[in-house]
This record gives structure tokens, C-alpha cells and sequence, in this order.
């Protein structure tokens, strides 16, 4: 298998192939990005339930040792509370926060012997737990999944997102656009509490994140709809869009 592995080519070289066009690897390449992209603001799914499932197995071979049981539990009613009663449905966006000295000096010391015990021993799976109790467990700051379908590129260069919401319970947004999305401006989603109030707008959907927690959600979605550029009909002849033509009054009236 190393073997294979050593002679395979690296993906950074496949473009010397020649195996398609120019533009087709551009895409290719972009997709891959995409889809391995790590978010800096998580939302909970698949990945948070195999963390359950993994702390489940450590709970029940803890057997005897109560302390080591119960932080297997409290850790698992954390990560549950990020996901859906419904696995079809998203979950919410959450931070973590790392432990440190300064607010629990007694847990961080017994979980960095546990990590380098289990280091020393080869327990993969305490060395695991410890470090995942180290970086700190997750809290929630949204009850909703928010999905980027396109930017709007309007004709001053400017661009608007097209969204669409979806919570815990299944509920989608509602708006005039495919599937139910909406618009995000940039002033809706420039502020914790423009885009708390823009979010309330289009339904059940509550965010109580604050900057940090949004410049995250802003990296992930610029990342995630790359490239997903759609040039917005602002006018046809000299008839102007509706939405353009009010934003073009408002100017004027401003000067």
C-alpha cells in the first residue's frame, strides 16, 4: 500500500495529464476545494454524531471509574445539543472554546496526564477524549443551517447573496427565489445584530452569535460559494429593474 501510495501522482500535477481542457480542470479543482473545505463555524450533522458515538464506546468501557464516566456523559449532552431530533435536518452552528488554567487549573492538568498516559501506553482512544475535552466543548450559537446558492453580481460590480435558511425542525425560508431563498445584503450580514433581526425576518431562525462568530460564517460562506456568480439584469433598454430603480432614487435623493 506505501508502495502504491510513493508512485501515485500528488493531485497538484494531474493538471500535466492533459487528461481534459484547461477550463475543466479549473473546475475540477475548485469542486475538490469545495468539498474538502474545513468550516471555520461548524454546523451539526454527521460529524458531531460520530463524535457521540465514539464518546458512547469510551462511557461504557469506563466501567467502574465514575469521574471518567461522567465526563464521557456531560461531554456527550453537549454535542447532542447542537444536533436535530431529525438526522435529516441540519443542526446548529457552534463554537469551542479551548480549556485553560486560568478557569479550571484542575481539569486541564488531569486531562494533559491522561493525554500523555495514553500517549505513552498507545490508548488511542483516552488520547482522544483527552484532547477533545482540551480543546473545548461545543456552543451553540444559531438554530439554523444557512446555505449559499449564488452572488448576485448587479452592473455596478456590487453583489448581493442568495440564500436559503433551514432550522432544526425542517422549517425552510419562504422567500420569492428559487427554493425559498432569500436576499443577504451586505449590511444584513455586516453586524450580530442586522443580521439577528434580518434572520427573524424570514422565519425561526435565531442567531446569538457575536462578531467573531460571524466573521466565521462570512469566511465559510465566501469559501463554500466561490465562484457561484450570477450577473443580475438590472435593466432592460431603458426600462430599469424595479429594486435597481429604487436604489438609484435613493442615491439621487441622498445628493
Amino acid at each position: 500500500m506505501l508502495a502504491a501510495l510513493a508512485e501515485s501522482m500528488p493531485a497538484y500535477e494531474m493538471g500535466q495529464l492533459s487528461l481534459f481542457t484547461d477550463e475543466d480542470e479549473d473546475f475540477i479543482r475548485r469542486e475538490v476545494e469545495r468539498m474538502l473545505y474545513e468550516p471555520s463555524l461548524p454546523n451539526g450533522g454527521g460529524k458531531e454524531r460520530r463524535v457521540i458515538e465514539r464518546l458512547k464506546q469510551i462511557a461504557v468501557k469506563a466501567g467502574g471509574d465514575w469521574q471518567h464516566q461522567g465526563r464521557a456523559y456531560a461531554a456527550m449532552a453537549k454535542w447532542r445539543a447542537v444536533l436535530a431530533v431529525d438526522p435529516r435536518n441540519p443542526g446548529r452552528y457552534y463554537t469551542r472554546k479551548p480549556m485553560t488554567m486560568k478557569f479550571d487549573s484542575v481539569g486541564v492538568k488531569l486531562l494533559r496526564a491522561m493525554e500523555e498516559s495514553a500517549e505513552e501506553t498507545g490508548d488511542r482512544e483516552h488520547k482522544w477524549f483527552a484532547r477533545l475535552l482540551l480543546d473545548g466543548l461545543p456552543e451553540p450559537v444559531s438554530d439554523f443551517k444557512m446555505e449559499c446558492l449564488f452572488l448576485l453580481r448587479k452592473s455596478d460590480g456590487s453583489v448581493d447573496r442568495l440564500v436559503r435558511l433551514r432550522n432544526m425542525v425542517g422549517e425552510v425560508s419562504r422567500g420569492e427565489h428559487h427554493g425559498g431563498s432569500v436576499v443577504l445584503d451586505e449590511h444584513a450580514f455586516a453586524s450580530p445584530e442586522r443580521f439577528r433581526e434580518w434572520c427573524l425576518k424570514w422565519g425561526n431562525f435565531n442567531w446569538s452569535g457575536n462578531q467573531t462568530d460571524l466573521h466565521k460564517l462570512q469566511e465559510d460562506i465566501g469559501r463554500l460559494a466561490a465562484w457561484q456568480v450570477i450577473n443580475r439584469v438590472d435593466s432592460v433598454g431603458w426600462f430599469t429593474e424595479p429594486d435597481e430603480s429604487r436604489r438609484l432614487n435613493r442615491k439621487k435623493a441622498a445628493k
